[in-house]
């Protein structure tokens, strides 16, 4: 069966030797793993899934990687979670990462980025291994791992089966493009810089999580953003797990000057968001009202620009030339 996983962490630690106060915070992203059954020269075996994107200036990282796997049932399967501090941004392309092995306890990995003129150290901050069939065993399908030595630190993942279907609807891409009218400040001075994050339900057996499925650029200094249209979009399996429009799904609108504070959030289901995107008009105008707290405080709007479903491309069945005979 395929498996579905989200990558998450709390108060992660500081880098060895480096301190990290204020607003000078971690610049995390993960290298997720599976564990292979032969050992290598260094005693683990490993084969990487993934490697996320840097998430800036934040010590609790929710990254937007969705990693899919195949799993086998009632089989040992091992994955490993290794989370670096990079001093230079996001990583642009995972060939750059190289390994160098030294004596330290703390494995030091040289990332080197586009447009960057000295590469810099990405420095480990810890490593961390999970068994898939302990986390389908959990009645909520995710496990919390305590960081060794860390004050209160924890990577979470969260595992879900993916729905084996070949209908058009899972192969099919959603793509949109949003802007923000009248946005409030999280903080009365400064100009705010937002970016926003698409949530949906990730279903336990007792309890449901908004999880992220998509983050976009930041627009800087302005209340009035408009981000650039979506380039690979979102898959519609992963935004609508039981491949129903009605299902829910959460927009939050974040400044990233205001140490990621959430100014308001819209909830909204997917049919609305794609109606929104192909109506004109005044309502369209005024867009999704984006609230903040329990008393649903009003904190501006948000216009769905456009939106597009992208099908997969149909396949043509070749058909069989005809051949003429000619008498000579």
């Amino acid at each position: 069966m395929k498996l579905r996983l989200w990558l998450s962490a709390e108060k992660l630690p500081s880098p060895p030797g480096k301190k990290v106060f204020g607003n000078n915070k971690l610049n995390a992203f993960a290298i997720l793993s599976e564990i292979g059954d032969s050992g290598s020269v260094l005693g683990i075996k490993r084969h990487r899934l993934q490697t996320t994107e840097v998430v800036p200036q934040t010590s609790s990282p929710e990254w937007q990687a969705i990693t899919e796997f195949e799993h086998r049932s009632h089989t040992e399967h091992r994955l490993s979670v290794d989370v670096f501090h990079s001093d230079v941004g996001p990583l642009r392309n995972e060939s750059t990462i190289t390994t160098t092995t030294t004596t330290r306890p703390t494995m030091t990995r040289r990332v080197s980025h586009r447009g960057v003129p000295t590469p810099e150290a990405a420095q480990q901050l810890c490593s961390l291994f999970f068994d898939v069939e302990t986390i389908l065993s959990q009645k909520d399908y995710f496990i919390l791992e305590p960081i060794p030595g860390s004050q209160g630190g924890s990577v979470t993942v969260r595992l879900e089966v993916v729905k084996a279907d070949v209908t058009d609807f899972a192969k099919s891409v959603l793509r949109f493009q949003l802007r923000g009218s009248n946005l409030g400040n999280v903080v009365r001075r400064g100009m705010p810089s937002y970016h926003f994050e698409v949530r949906r339900k990730h279903m336990g057996r007792t309890q449901e999580k908004w999880c992220l499925v998509y983050r976009s650029e930041t627009v800087p200094s302005n209340s009035n953003p408009v981000w650039a249209m979506m380039i690979h979009g979102v898959a519609l399996d992963t935004l609508c797990h039981n491949h129903d429009l009605d299902e829910w799904i959460q927009i939050s609108i974040v400044d990233v000057s205001a140490n990621w504070a959430t100014l308001g959030t819209v909830e909204t289901t997917v049919r609305e968001f794609m109606e929104r995107g192909s109506e004109m008009g005044p309502d369209t105008e005024k867009g999704l009202l984006v609230t903040n707290g329990k008393k649903q405080r009003k904190v501006g709007h948000l216009v769905v620009a456009q939106c597009e479903v992208i099908a997969p491309p149909t396949e043509e069945i070749p058909t069989t030339p005809r051949i003429s005979l000619v008498a000579y």
